[in-house]
């Protein structure tokens, strides 16, 4: 739903399932009905480069690829 909201503003919504299949995450994906991109992470490396302690977790990350804050937990559309 935020990103719906907001995908005229520049802004990009990517999930990454760690540690999971392509066909896990595309149950996932029709189960909670997603729209934003989502791409798969098999053996962790991802996570692990940017440092990801659990899930979920997320990231803000500028147009120059720069975290600009990250927040452990849950988000809510408040937080966002």
């Amino acid at each position: 739903m935020f990103w719906r909201q907001h995908k005229s503003m520049d802004v990009q919504v990517v999930g990454i399932a760690v540690q999971d299949s392509r066909r896990s995450a595309d149950a996932f994906i029709k189960k909670f009905g997603k729209t934003y991109s989502i791409g798969i992470d098999i053996d962790g490396k991802a996570g692990i480069d940017y440092g990801v302690t659990g899930v979920p977790e997320t990231f803000f990350i500028n147009a120059k690829g720069i975290i600009k804050d990250k927040i452990a937990g849950p988000v809510d559309r408040n937080i966002l």
